[in-house]
């Protein structure tokens, strides 16, 4: 079976990490993988490679032009695209090829999008397929916003790699508290609001690590100089390895908008770290006061006060990032995900 997945770039975002897992566990299946992006490079594709596999790096239309012809020349079964742009690439190649399998993952719910975009995505997603989504929220968003017929929708909740996980220790360090929000700096992930919140939260003693890049970085840095709060906040820009980063933070924050079900959070619970997260990126993963803390969304109030009683009260907050840490090694595993999605495959290919 020859599978070609189709991501935007190759970035260190959670759809194209969850791809890179979807590889090395279906080349171990035996299946032959590819992996083109459709805006270019990025700083993940030496890891694709190290896989293995080949990765094509292509923009614009040319991308579709060069898709067309790899997949006749290698005979690609399954085409499996990943977020907007490569799915409009996916819809193209589908209708030049109709008897090629066209598999959509939704990782996002469609608040993300313009209503532009999610016109375009109503148009051209309900010709693929299948849809599989990665958390309930956005199963409901492709069948109320992107009127997917139902019969076509698949619900596959993503996990991680515990594997990566297993050494990790519960910690809570003495002082500075090691604050850090991973992810896209833009509107959803909502670092706006954890910034006015530590605003309120000069008298405790803090540091927060801001991991990741994106088109809020300089209205973020703007702000970080206008609250007063550089002495305490880093931009570290794109992490690779969040294992290792994990080693040296003991609160991760994660205050975003909207979510699909994120992949930083499952991670930070299976490290053995305390997680507060607002409800829509907590949902289904953070069980509040019990193996975390959920806050209300665009809420830097509720924000402030939550991150001040788990700064000032270590002792519980170790407890709940280990009670954290167990519920992850017991759920967030991702072999059955990974299984079910080859199933797909499967029904599709003989």
């Amino acid at each position: 079976m020859n599978i070609l997945h189709i991501i935007p770039r190759f970035t260190t975002g959670g759809a194209e990490r969850l791809v890179l897992r979807y590889v090395r566990y279906q080349q171990a299946a035996g299946m032959r993988v590819s992996v083109a992006s459709v805006r270019g490079e990025g700083e993940l594709i030496a890891s694709f490679e190290r896989e293995g596999v080949e990765a094509l790096a292509l923009c614009g239309l040319s991308a579709w032009l060069h898709l067309r012809k790899f997949i006749r020349d290698e005979q690609i079964d399954i085409i499996h695209s990943h977020v907007f742009s490569s799915d409009v690439i996916a819809f193209f190649l589908k209708r030049s090829y109709p008897k090629v399998t066209w598999i959509s993952t939704e990782h996002n719910v469609a608040k993300e999008n313009s209503p532009l975009r999610q016109r375009i995505i109503r148009r051209i997603l309900p010709a693929a397929d299948k849809v599989i989504a990665v958390s309930p929220a956005v199963y409901q968003s492709c069948l109320a916003v992107f009127r997917v017929p139902r019969e076509r929708c698949l619900l596959i909740e993503n996990g991680i790699d515990l594997s990566e996980w297993e050494q990790s220790e519960s910690i809570m360090r003495r002082t500075p508290v090691h604050l850090a929000s991973i992810g896209r700096l833009t509107e959803q992930k909502g670092q706006t609001y954890l910034l006015e919140a530590l605003a309120e939260l000069r008298h405790l003693d803090w540091k927060l690590t801001l991991l990741g890049d994106g088109p809020e970085h300089e209205k973020l840095r703007g702000l970080v100089r206008v609250l007063g709060l550089a002495p305490q906040v880093f931009f570290a820009g794109v992490e690779q390895h969040i294992e290792s980063r994990m080693k040296h933070i003991d609160i991760v924050v994660q205050p975003s908008l909207w979510e699909g079900r994120s992949l930083v959070i499952m991670e930070a619970m299976a490290a053995g770290r305390l997680v507060i997260a607002s409800a829509p990126a907590g949902e289904g993963l953070v069980r509040h006061a019990h193996t975390g803390y959920i806050v209300r969304p665009a809420d830097s109030v509720d924000l402030a006060r939550t991150l001040a009683h788990a700064i000032e009260n270590p002792e519980e907050s170790r407890s709940l990032a280990r009670e954290a840490r167990a519920v992850a090694l017991h759920s967030f595993g991702d072999e059955k995900s990974m299984e079910r999605i080859v199933d797909c495959y499967r029904s599709y290919v003989s």
